[in-house]
C-alpha cells in the first residue's frame, strides 16, 4: 500500500499545510481519505488528479475534513465526462443525511456515473482490500470514525480527529503506520485532539511500527519540539507528516 500526504494542518489556514487529506493505493483501487479544502489542488499536485478515484472515506464532517467533496463531485461531472465507474463515498453514521443535504444539494448528479454514499460498517470489504471502522472520541455533535486498511498482511490506520482512549489504541493495534491526530504540545492540550505526548503513548500502547503524528495546529513550536515529546512515550519510528510526503507500508 502506497500513499500521499495531501493535508497535514487543520481548518486554520497555514502557508505550508492544507486542511486534511490523504491518498492511498491499495488493493489495485485508488483512495481518498478526507477531502479537506485544497485536498484537489493537492492531488493535481501530487499528478494523481480526480479521474481515477475509486472511493472516499471521511472520517467526519467538519468542514477541513469535507470542504472539496463537492467540488470533486463537480469536478468529476464536467472534467471526468468519459468516468463510467461507480464512486462511493463511506463516511461514519449519519453522513448520509449529511452527503444529501449539504453537499448534493449544491451540485447536479453526473449524467454518466453513479454516486453512492454509504455510511459504514464495522468491516468493508473490497477484493483484496480489508477495510475496518472504529469510533473515535472527537466531539459530542457528531459521530467520527477511524480506518484501518489491511493488504497482503500489512495494515495503515487513519485516525482522523480523535482523543485518547481504549478503542483507538486497540484498534490501530500492531498497524505497520499509524497517521495519529496530534495538534497541539502537550501544554496546549485540546479536548477531542490529542497532544504529541498522548500520540506517542497510544502508538507505544498500540504496538505500532511507524508513527506519522499530523493534524497539526500553526502553534508557535518547531515540530522537534512535537517530534521530542512523542518521543517520550514512543521509541519506534516517527515521521513527522507534511505535505506532499509519501508512506508505504
Amino acid at each position: 500500500m502506497k500513499g500521499i500526504v495531501l493535508g497535514s494542518g487543520t481548518g486554520i489556514p497555514s502557508p505550508s499545510r492544507n486542511s486534511a487529506g490523504y491518498h492511498l493505493e491499495a488493493g489495485g483501487l485508488n483512495l481518498l481519505i478526507d477531502c479537506g479544502p485544497g485536498t484537489l489542488r493537492r492531488l493535481v499536485r501530487a499528478r494523481k488528479g480526480i479521474t481515477s478515484l475509486d472511493a472516499v472515506f471521511i472520517t467526519h464532517t467538519h468542514p477541513d475534513h469535507v470542504g472539496d467533496l463537492t467540488s470533486l463531485i463537480h469536478g468529476l461531472r464536467i472534467g471526468a465526462t468519459g468516468r463510467r465507474k461507480k464512486l462511493t463515498v463511506y463516511g461514519p453514521p449519519g453522513f448520509r443525511d449529511f452527503f444529501d443535504r449539504i453537499v448534493m444539494t449544491q451540485v447536479r448528479l453526473p449524467d454518466h456515473f453513479t454516486i453512492e454514499a454509504l455510511e459504514v460498517e464495522e468491516t468493508i470489504t473490497l477484493g483484496s482490500l480489508v477495510v475496518r471502522t472504529f469510533p473515535v472520541r472527537h466531539v459530542e455533535s457528531l459521530n467520527s470514525v477511524a480506518y484501518r486498511f489491511e493488504e497482503a498482511g500489512a495494515a495503515i490506520v487513519f485516525s482522523g480527529d480523535c482523543d485518547y482512549d481504549q478503542t483507538l489504541i486497540d484498534g490501530s493495534r500492531n498497524a505497520d503506520i499509524l497517521i495519529l491526530d496530534c495538534c497541539t504540545l502537550d501544554s496546549d492540550k485540546m479536548e477531542g485532539h490529542l497532544s504529541a505526548g498522548l500520540a506517542g503513548l497510544v502508538a507505544a500502547k498500540a504496538g505500532v511500527k511507524h508513527l506519522i503524528p499530523t493534524h497539526f495546529y500553526p502553534i508557535p513550536a518547531a515540530d522537534s519540539e512535537r517530534e521530542q515529546e512523542c518521543r517520550i512515550q514512543f521509541s519506534g519510528k516517527i515521521t513527522l507528516a507534511e505535505d506532499l510526503m509519501t508512506f508505504e507500508a
